[in-house]
């Protein structure tokens, strides 16, 4: 083996290592990107699920008092006014 040889041989090694250890640390990047990504989605998921459940609770408060104002109004003598359709049930219906 002459010198010449040797030291590609010698660079060639160096730059398979350096490579191999660059694309190894891109690889784990790459990993831990998604990871945060998934990790983000779970937490927007639960904050979307947890709005829903929050927007449920505050339909049927606000249902349950409808209701009970419309029975109080009718005990007082008055006569509620029909209720409107909502805009998202009318264009269901069309």
């Amino acid at each position: 083996m002459t010198a010449t040889q040797a030291v590609v041989t010698i660079v060639a090694a160096l730059l398979t290592t350096g490579g191999l250890a660059w694309a190894r640390a891109l690889l784990r990047g790459v990993g831990a990107v998604r990871a945060g990504v998934r990790a983000t989605e779970r937490a927007a998921v639960a904050d979307l699920a947890r709005r829903a459940e929050d927007a449920e609770d505050d339909r049927d408060f606000y249902r349950d008092e409808l209701a009970a104002t419309r029975v109080e109004l009718r005990e007082a003598g008055g006569v509620p006014r029909p209720l409107s359709i909502p805009p998202s049930r009318r264009r269901r219906s069309t």
